[in-house]
């Protein structure tokens, strides 16, 4: 009879002799991917907002049609 080492189940029939497979463990997925789209989408927000910062200074700056019109009246 071969030797059975201690962990190792034991053969039937046709199995004696022959090495016990290890099982492969599964590789967990990173999750770079994801953070890259939320960079992404902060950026693009922040740029959004500062256009839109930029668009409200020139706004400000400009004589408004209606304000110009209540100078005139007066």
């Amino acid at each position: 009879m071969p030797r059975v080492l201690p962990g190792d189940t034991i053969p039937c029939g046709s199995d004696w002799g022959k090495k016990k497979k290890k099982k492969k463990k599964k590789k967990k997925k990173k999750k770079k991917k994801k953070k890259k789209k939320k960079m992404k989408k902060r950026r693009r927000k922040i740029k959004r907002f500062e256009s839109k910062a930029d668009n409200t200074e020139k706004n400000l700056n400009e004589e408004r049609p209606q304000q110009r019109k209540r100078n005139e009246y007066k």
